[in-house]
């Protein structure tokens, strides 16, 4: 015959339960959102190959240095086709360049 569980065992298992829940929706709403383009997945998947995609959103570039950005990625490996390279180039400047750091 089994023993049925303590109520402070049940109670504390299903706060448990509840707080992972919580943390797990967080998080998923917490992740980063980019404006809409039809490159943007493009960035998403060459970008997140090396860094987590929230170094776009909190990086603070002139349109100069995001150029500059985008090309060194390139030289160390990014996998990007040449035929997105201005694409993507035009759509980091446009999402996320600023005036001046």
């Amino acid at each position: 015959m089994t023993r049925p569980p303590n109520i402070s065992t049940t109670i504390t298992l299903a706060a448990s339960c509840v707080a992972v829940l919580l943390l797990g929706a967080s998080r998923l709403s917490a992740q980063p959102t980019f404006p809409e383009s039809p490159v943007r997945d493009t960035v998403a998947v060459v970008c997140s190959q090396c860094h987590p995609l929230t170094r776009l959103l909190d990086s603070r570039k002139t349109a100069a240095e995001w150029e500059t950005y985008l090309y060194d990625m390139v030289a160390r490996g990014a996998t990007l086709y040449d035929r997105d390279l201005e694409r993507v180039r035009a759509y980091l400047i446009d999402s996320f360049a600023t005036d001046e750091r």
